[in-house]
């Protein structure tokens, strides 16, 4: 897939394809997946539960949140894929643990 391996395991996950990667627990208790028009669209079942999260890591995510935004994803993968892992893996294939 284009944008890697992490946008492939979920496509497969929605797909119900589990090649390299396990389906999490609670999984279709926690999803809704909607095909519209040949695209899925996942939605949460419930709210999501922050009180696990200290102040830094929920400051931390708003930043994140606010700077990614209005970025398509053409324009987020391209920030988001500059390491090595990234480089060295070949398209549709699960990424090397020795790459980090």
């Amino acid at each position: 897939m284009k944008q890697g391996p992490v946008p492939s395991a979920v496509r497969d996950i929605i797909l119900e394809r589990w090649r390299w990667t396990d389906k999490p627990d609670n999984f279709d208790d926690s999803i809704e997946i909607v095909e519209d028009y040949g695209l899925y669209k996942v939605f949460a079942k419930d709210t999501a539960q922050f009180d696990r999260l200290s102040g830094t890591d929920k400051a931390m995510l708003k930043k994140a949140l606010l700077y990614c935004v209005d970025m398509t994803a053409d324009a987020l993968s391209t920030i988001s894929h500059q390491d090595r892992a990234w480089y060295e893996t070949e398209r549709d294939t699960r990424w090397s643990e020795e790459s980090f």
